[in-house]
C-alpha cells in the first residue's frame, strides 16, 4: 500500500486477518518456536533490520537486530534459543544466526563469496539446510553446524529448503515451482537418499 508492505496474520479457522506491521517496508515473517512472536526484516529510516512484534499484537514492533547490512531472517531454532538469517550486503549474502538467550550474540555461520540463503535449522538443532550458488547454479546444502561439514542434496537446482517437524525429510522448490523431496538421516551420521 501507500505506507509500504505490511505483514498479516490470517487464521485458518475463521475469517478474517490482523496487519502485524504499521510502518515501513517490512518483508520475511518467521513464527518464534513458541507462536508467541513473529520476526521480520523492516526497511525504517533507510535501514533495513530485523524486528520482532508478538502475535497477539499485544505490544508494539521492537527491534532485535541493528548492523550495516541489510539481515532476512529466515528461521527460529524449535528450541527457541537462535534466530537464524540471511546477511545481505552489496557483494553477496551469508549466513548467520542471533542469540535469542541471554545477551543478543551474532554467530556467523557462513562468510563465503558465493550467495548462501534461506537457512532452516533441523529439528534437533544440528544441522541447517540452505540454498547456495557456490557451483554456479542454486543447490540445496545441509550443513553440520559443529563440523561445518556441508553435502549438496539436490541432483538439480533448488530453492526455499524445508525440513519436516520429524527431521527426516527436506522439501524444496526447484525449477518451475516444482516441489521435491528428500529422505534425510541426521543420527548417527547426515545421509540423504534420492
Amino acid at each position: 500500500d501507500l505506507e509500504g508492505s505490511h505483514i498479516w496474520i490470517i487464521s485458518v479457522d475463521r475469517d478474517g486477518a490482523q496487519r502485524l506491521t504499521t510502518s515501513g517496508r517490512n518483508t520475511f515473517p518467521v513464527w518464534s518456536h513458541d507462536g508467541r512472536h513473529i520476526y521480520f526484516a523492516s526497511v525504517r529510516d533507510g535501514s533495513n533490520d530485523i524486528w520482532r512484534r508478538p502475535a497477539d499484537l499485544s505490544a508494539p514492533a521492537e527491534k532485535v537486530l541493528d548492523s550495516v547490512g541489510a539481515e532476512l531472517p529466515s528461521a527460529a531454532s524449535s528450541d527457541g534459543r537462535w534466530l537464524y538469517y540471511s546477511r545481505m550486503s552489496p557483494s553477496n549474502s551469508d549466513v548467520a544466526r542471533l542469540s535469542l538467550v541471554g545477551e543478543p550474540e551474532v554467530e556467523i555461520l557462513i562468510d563465503s563469496s558465493a550467495d548462501e540463503l534461506d537457512a532452516r535449522v533441523s529439528p534437533d538443532g544440528d544441522f541447517f539446510s540452505f540454498q547456495s550458488d557456490e557451483t554456479g547454479r542454486w543447490d540445496i546444502h545441509v550443513m553440520e553446524i559443529a563440523s561445518n561439514r556441508r553435502w549438496i542434496i539436490s541432483p538439480d537446482d533448488g530453492y526455499r529448503p524445508i525440513w519436516t517437524r520429524d527431521g527426516k525429510r527436506i522439501i524444496y522448490m526447484s525449477g518451475s515451482a516444482d516441489a521435491y523431496q528428500v529422505d534425510v538421516r541426521t543420527s548417527p551420521e547426515f545421509s540423504a537418499g534420492d
